[in-house]
């Protein structure tokens, strides 16, 4: 309701981002899972579901009630005038699994399956002026650490390299003139989703090892935390999340 809402006091509302993400880490409650699943996948689908509902009436005239399906009316041709720019915040897990980040995984695999799913109906319509893209961003210096439901025992800690999160704006800006359907933010997971594809045993089990070895072995003490996956929280309201500062001082 919100984003037909907002994109209702655009007259000509063309482009979308929607980015949702709180994660859960080690074994945690079932209520945890499910509220992740609601967000980062339920919440997309949403998303998805308003924006091109809207790009539709601006095309077609339809208006529709807001919780039904836009009707399909003419052939093809019709549906060509359809345009607008979808963007959904996935993540490299979104292509490879990780321990302890069950839920948050299988979320963003679902993002990724859903942006697959809707090119194809795109194209299957006629409908090649909209355009569904996915980003897949590695660890960023966010707030994402601090927001996570966290029962391992242990602090969140990111895997590094952790990147400046100017670079997944970056991405997004440049989607927004050349829409392409899946872009890797970092310089890791090109390689990484590249080398699961060819020994996908190995590489799970070789990249299963490195995040039990930072959040168990590595990550100082620390009770559990229900994050911000049911509700806001006062910390972490700004763009950083620390991370890169710490490792700075951890340095010296």
């Amino acid at each position: 309701r919100v984003g037909v809402r907002i994109m209702g006091w655009t007259p000509a509302s063309s482009r979308w981002c929607c980015q949702r993400a709180v994660p859960t880490e080690g074994v945690c409650p079932i209520e945890d899972h499910q509220k992740v699943i609601e967000t980062n996948l339920i919440g997309t689908i949403h998303g998805c579901h308003a924006a091109l509902a809207q790009f539709i009436r601006q095309a077609l005239g339809e208006l529709p009630p807001a919780d039904k399906r836009p009707t399909e009316t003419g052939g093809k041709g019709d549906w060509e005038a359809v345009e607008g720019t979808i963007i959904n915040i996935a993540s490299d897990l979104g292509k490879m699994p990780a321990p302890y980040y069950a839920s948050y995984a299988a979320s963003k695999h679902g993002v990724v399956g859903l942006g697959s799913s809707l090119r194809q109906e795109m194209h299957e319509r006629g409908m090649s002026n909209v355009h569904i893209c996915t980003v897949m961003p590695e660890a960023h210096d966010t707030p994402f650490f601090t927001h996570a439901a966290n029962y391992t025992g242990h602090e969140t800690v990111p895997l590094p390299p952790t990147h400046d999160p100017k670079k997944v704006v970056d991405a997004v800006i440049a989607l927004l003139d050349d829409p392409k359907a899946e872009t890797n933010v970092g310089s890791v997971s090109p390689v990484t989703h590249a080398l699961h594809k060819l020994l996908p045993r190995p590489i799970e089990r070789l990249t299963g090892h490195q995040v039990h070895k930072e959040q168990y072995e590595k990550a100082p003490a620390s009770p559990p935390t229900r994050g911000a996956v049911h509700g806001p929280m006062r910390e972490g309201t700004g763009v950083s999340g620390g991370e890169r500062a710490k490792k700075k001082r951890e340095k010296k």
